[in-house]
């Protein structure tokens, strides 16, 4: 057995920050031009960590090829310097030779000269006379400018955005935010988009501005370089073979601009690897690194079906470090795919970092592969979330080294233990399934909510629980006693108990069955342009949709899942929701009869 000691020796900490500092360099443009440098830096370093069965895969990005309704959004570049100043005093607002982020991703072109023009402001949602100027965008919530908002915006004449984020500006006033995240459909464009011209400022030119706006005419004159067109990107990945090939993986994006976010995902599995290969040679399950694209070039490598099955369970390693904030979270796995590693990673983690918060695993962007039509592998997150900074081009959202020094070989030593975890280490877990359920239990049966429902999230919470045993039995090939937690779930749904009443709402919800026929919708890739609807759905709540479950039912699992309550409002916002898919082949509903409630 590998001690602590053995695997913290094993880390070299020195070669993770070059490796980060290296592949940020080749990606701070977060310009498709870059990325093919940056993917065949990755493969040769994976080699040099000593991975084996490097490989550097191709997609088409053209914004139509989609996986799991993931359009890879087409390619862009940054073709040349792109400038925004201030007409009369020539005042620069943001210069990409400076900023590269300042054209925010997939920002149409300029024609050749620029475009000077009057500005105007607006916040978002706001449509005031547009025609023939550019628009300041003043944010105040930290969220992106809106696709939907953008696209009116074009349609009504304007010429391009000015886009500054008073959220973190509050605390940096002098950096500027990455606008990523701008699409219609999904985060990205897609193929026959149109896109103006967006420049990201900091807030404190987004204070000048509107000074000078209220004092009178401000014209701006901006020159965007940029290119739309058919391109590819990469995933690499690679494997520590193990004396068994059930894979245990550790997932990270690559291609933005941040070393934080998240070139040193990249460096932290390539120093785990290594420091896995130094102290036990061939562990004995195989550990894969997938690197790609954030959720579009991860969903692109698991479209496979041989590669998602041989991947038993995984690690996201996005938002490792940040300065500024000493929050860690570990995302368990969803309701809908549950894990075992929920009790094996925390025990290790939470010495490394201290105050270590675990948080319900809701099918994010960096956990959706938990989803059973995205392959159904369970996945944690260990994340230290970066409040204000994110996306800020601030010291704060830059890695802190001397952190991870601490907590990275501890990382090391909690990967170590899932590759070396046996059947005789499995043998504490029916113990911890029925007290985790008695404890779930006495919460449901406090809650002031209809029996139906009571028996409902009893019925999940046995499952989940249910799930990580046979998660551990696959894992470990062996045999778990699960006769305890049936037992304690049989005597629960028998005394469930209440008197509160289902509304209207609630009852026509209870009379349909939903059924998917394809992945939960992001991109709407199969509905005609002109009938998609630009809206986020809830992906843990599709996830349930299994032709078992009434919509109720699958509601409130995934609410009591994620501590969350949907109201009438939002249980026929969804039902309205399901009819336009339903048109358009996403989901089958059938009806069922209330009284089976």
């Amino acid at each position: 057995m590998v001690s602590g000691t053995e695997i913290r020796s094993a880390f070299d900490l020195g070669a993770v920050k070059r490796w980060t500092e290296q592949l940020h360099r080749r990606e701070r443009r977060c310009s498709h031009a870059d990325f093919a440098a940056a993917a065949e830096y990755c493969a040769r370093t994976l080699e040099s960590a000593g991975f084996e069965r490097v490989e550097l895969l191709t997609h088409r990005a053209d914004g139509m090829s989609s996986a799991f309704d993931c359009a890879m959004p087409p390619a862009w570049d940054l073709r040349g310097r792109s400038v925004l100043r201030i007409v009369g005093d020539g005042t620069v607002l943001a210069d990409t030779d400076v900023v590269p982020f300042a054209a925010a991703p997939w920002s149409g072109p300029t024609p050749p000269g620029g475009i000077v023009a009057e500005l105007t402001a607006a916040v978002p949602e706001e449509m005031p006379d547009v025609k023939g100027k550019w628009v300041l965008l003043t944010i105040r919530d930290g969220r992106n400018p809106s696709g939907d908002h953008l696209e009116r915006l074009r349609r009504n004449g304007a010429v391009g955005v000015v886009a500054t984020d008073f959220l973190s500006g509050g605390d940096y006033p002098t950096a500027v935010r990455w606008f990523n995240g701008t699409g219609r459909f999904g985060w990205y464009p897609v193929a026959g988009d149109e896109r103006l011209p967006l420049f990201a400022v900091p807030a404190e030119c987004g204070e000048m501005l509107l000074r000078k706006l209220a004092a009178g005419k401000v014209v701006l004159h901006g020159e965007m370089n940029t290119e739309i067109h058919e391109g590819v990107i990469h995933t690499v990945t690679a494997v520590i073979p193990g004396r068994s090939d059930r894979e245990f993986a550790l997932f990270s994006h690559i291609y933005e601009p941040f070393a934080g976010d998240n070139a040193i995902g990249f460096g932290a599995c390539c120093g785990i690897g290594q420091a896995v290969r130094r102290v036990c040679g061939v562990p004995e399950k195989t550990l894969r690194v997938v690197f790609s694209m954030e959720l579009y070039g991860l969903a692109a490598y698991l479209a496979e079906p041989e590669r998602r099955e041989r991947i038993a369970g995984a690690l996201n390693m996005d938002a490792l470090n940040h300065r500024r904030s000493r929050e860690f979270k570990f995302v368990k796995s969803p309701v809908c795919a549950p894990w075992f590693g929920d009790w094996v990673l925390p025990s290790v983690l939470s010495g490394a970092v201290g105050g270590l918060t675990e948080a319900p695993g809701a099918l994010s962007d960096d956990t959706f592969p938990g989803d059973p039509r995205c392959g159904g592998i369970p996945v944690n997150w260990f994340v230290n979330p970066s409040g204000a900074a994110h996306h800020c081009g601030c010291a704060d959202f830059e890695p802190d080294w001397e952190r991870a020094g601490r907590e990275f070989p501890e990382l090391a030593r909690a990967v170590l233990r899932m590759l070396q975890f046996d059947a005789d280490r499995c043998r504490t877990f029916p113990a911890l399934a029925e007290d985790e359920f008695r404890e779930g239990s006495r919460k449901i049966a406090g809650r002031d909510i209809p029996r139906a429902e009571k028996r409902w999230l009893l019925r999940a919470l046995c499952d989940y629980l249910a799930g990580r045993l046979g998660s551990a039995e696959r894992y470990c090939r062996t045999r778990l006693d699960k006769s305890g937690l049936v037992t304690a779930y049989r005597n629960a749904a028998a005394a469930a108990a209440g008197d509160a009443e289902f509304s209207e709402t609630e009852n026509a919800a209870a009379a349909v069955i939903p059924v998917r026929l394809k992945p939960t919708p992001f991109s709407m890739t199969d509905i005609p342009r002109d009938l998609r609807r630009s809206f986020r759905v809830p992906r843990l709540r599709y996830a349930l949709f299994d032709g078992k479950r009434t919509l109720l039912e699958a509601i409130r699992v995934a609410d009591w899942a994620l501590g969350e309550r949907t109201g009438d409002a939002g249980i026929a916002e969804e039902t309205g929701r399901l009819r336009h898919l339903e048109r358009h082949g996403y989901v089958a509903l059938r009806s069922t009869p209330a009284a089976e409630v």
